[in-house]
């Protein structure tokens, strides 16, 4: 096993599931370790096939070059110029894989051999007649889109500009839309005043609050409850918490009551009914109006988008590009 091994593989992991702060940790412990092995051909190698799997591994890189300070200006000059000619590899390497896989796209075939009517019917499964679909066209298709995909992947500021826009386009449509407010006068002097997501998202921590205020001079006891009208929807309260809360709202008080709770399976029918029930010893129960919330079509989209706009994802890869650019315009690169 080669000396660096064991760091580079850490190194990877990290850089792979990237929790708070270890991404600009991981780079940083990379730049060591190319210091130290930046003469190793193999780890030369191992670092190229890392810059296709990292995008930004070279700006990160060169970014931590920039900011070390050697006391020798001819050392300086030889990292430079060694990180530039690792850099350019980097390039060149990409523009092959570019070309072997448009080579490839290329050798797919244009047409397919004529088969006869005859030989059409005794083909089981393939009808003589309803398929308008030209094999030419299905081809030169799929080429095209595959060509227009590989240069896409080899520009990553067109990637990350498209994920962008898609990320804003979910997050204007599925995860800003609220519904409410919804006001519920549960008794005299005794109110709910609570907006709710208009959609929900599968497999992932949905969240409602429900403010309720209390005028009176007494206090005011009981159990709020979530009820979905359907009882065939898997909804199911996140760990330690419950759908049935415990409240006390103290006089002239407000409590804010917070139900946490996950979607198992988008239901059939898209939305799910649901309503708030309240319960007091007086045994008498205040029941709000039935609303109901659609579910978005993408699982896990709260916890994704929560991630990619966190420090360790999107946010700080929106970091990077910005100062690379922000470097350019000002000559500094």
């Amino acid at each position: 096993m080669l000396p660096y091994s064991n760091q580079l593989r850490a190194i990877r992991e990290m850089l792979d599931n990237p929790a708070e702060g270890s991404d600009p940790e991981g780079y940083d412990l990379l730049f060591k370790l190319w210091l130290e092995n930046r003469e190793l051909t193999e780890f030369s190698q191992e670092l190229l096939q890392d810059a296709i799997k990292y995008p930004l591994l070279v700006i990160e890189l060169r970014t931590r070059l920039r900011e070390l300070r050697l006391k020798s200006s001819i050392t300086g000059t030889y990292l430079r110029d060694k990180f530039e000619a690792f850099a350019t590899d980097v390039e060149n390497y990409k523009a092959q894989l570019s070309k072997e896989a448009e080579s490839l796209v290329s050798e797919i075939p244009d047409h397919k051999p004529d088969i006869s009517k005859d030989d059409k019917k005794s083909k089981v499964g393939i009808p003589e007649t309803g398929s308008t679909e030209n094999p030419e066209t299905r081809s030169s298709s799929f080429k095209i889109w595959a060509s227009t995909l590989i240069k896409v992947l080899n520009k990553p500021r067109i990637v990350i500009s498209s994920l962008i826009a898609i990320i804003i386009i979910i997050w204007v449509f599925y995860l800003i839309p609220k519904n409410g407010p919804v006001t519920w006068t549960i008794s005299s002097g005794v109110t709910a005043s609570y907006t709710y997501p208009k959609y929900l998202s599968v497999q992932d921590q949905n969240t409602i609050n429900v403010p309720i205020v209390n005028s009176d001079d007494t206090a005011f006891d009981g159990t709020i409850t979530l009820i979905f009208e359907d009882p065939g929807v898997m909804a199911m309260p996140v760990a330690g918490q419950s759908l049935s809360l415990d409240l006390a709202v103290p006089p002239h008080g407000r409590k804010t009551m917070q139900f946490n709770f996950s979607l198992a399976e988008k239901p059939p029918k898209g939305k799910i009914e649901f309503y708030f029930q309240i319960s007091n010893p007086n045994g008498i129960p205040y029941k709000s109006n039935e609303e109901s919330f659609l579910v978005s079509p993408i699982p896990y989209l709260r916890s994704t988008s929560a991630w990619l706009f966190g420090s360790a994802g999107l946010g700080a890869l929106l970091i990077a590009v910005l100062w690379e650019r922000l470097q350019k315009s000002l000559g500094l690169k």
